[in-house]
């Protein structure tokens, strides 16, 4: 049994991802309906009620009140719904888990970020939304696991490396594997399609053939993400080109960070 598989073992300790949250990967870009979306949401009464919650929100500024999932897909509509659903099963997969060196809300948040900036970049490209936004979702999810089973001797070298490049190398030597080998292990492990299993490497996948659109969107989002400014390096162009486009192209119309970080902070504690 190889070290990755023994750490993962572990993961028994955590608390099972909701039928829900499989079943919404899986069918990332489906033929999903409202209905069909009311109806899983509705299996888990937790996070119809959070869903709610946001929908409610003044962040939406929805003219009138939502008192079922179904008003609230209508108004919002199918991606927006499934995407608060699938942000909200994972990090609910993880809610209770204490690390006092892991910082779980910086971690969610940035995947949250990520998530809807893949989401946005695969509109512009004419790629499929809703797997490039569950692919940026769990894009750095080996991160998590490593932190949930190896606590403290994680967590502190996390704190130690913000720099992704970095971070992978210390886990390398330290452990004899790093969070992205973990991350694409779990998420086989739990029979994500392998789309997403192969974002989850999307360092290494914008060079690599055959070429897959949304690593490239997830490599992307995360360099956006982790910028201060809206210019990009050439790894980015890199990326660009294989997409057929451009990063000035692709960025134009982008919402400020801060809009989709009020979201993200909505999705997190609405």
């Amino acid at each position: 049994m190889s070290a990755i598989d023994t750490l993962l073992d572990q993961l028994e300790q955590m608390p099972v991802m909701s039928a829900v949250a499989l079943e919404l990967v899986a069918g990332c870009d489906g033929d999903l309906t409202v209905t069909a979306l009311a109806e899983y949401v509705g299996r888990d009464p937790g996070l119809a009620a959070r869903i709610l919650r946001v929908a409610n929100s003044s962040f939406y500024g929805l003219p009138r009140q939502v008192s079922t999932i179904q008003d609230a897909v209508v108004v919002l509509g199918i991606s927006t719904v499934r995407n608060l659903a699938l942000a909200a099963s994972l990090s609910k997969a993880f809610r209770g888990v204490t690390n006092d060196a892991f910082d779980y809300m910086a971690f969610w948040r940035r995947s949250m970020m990520v998530a809807r900036y893949a989401a946005l970049l695969a509109a512009q490209t004419r790629q499929l939304a809703g797997t490039a936004y569950a692919a940026g979702l769990f894009h750095a999810i080996g991160e998590a696991v490593m932190a949930l089973c190896l606590k403290e001797a994680y967590a502190t070298l996390w704190k130690q490396h913000s720099n992704r490049a970095d971070l992978l190398r210390a886990e390398q030597a330290k452990f004899g594997f790093n969070h992205v080998e973990v991350g694409m292990a779990a998420a086989r492990r739990w029979n994500f399609p392998e789309v997403i299993v192969n974002a989850i490497g999307y360092d290494e996948g914008i060079c690599c053939e055959p070429f897959c659109a949304e690593t490239a969107l997830v490599y992307l989002a995360y360099r956006y993400v982790a910028r201060e400014d809206r210019e990009a390096d050439q790894d980015m162009e890199l990326a660009c080109r294989r997409l057929g486009t451009d990063w000035v192209t692709l960025s134009r119309d982008f919402p400020e960070k801060s809009q989709i970080e009020a979201e993200v902070g909505m999705m997190l504690h609405g």
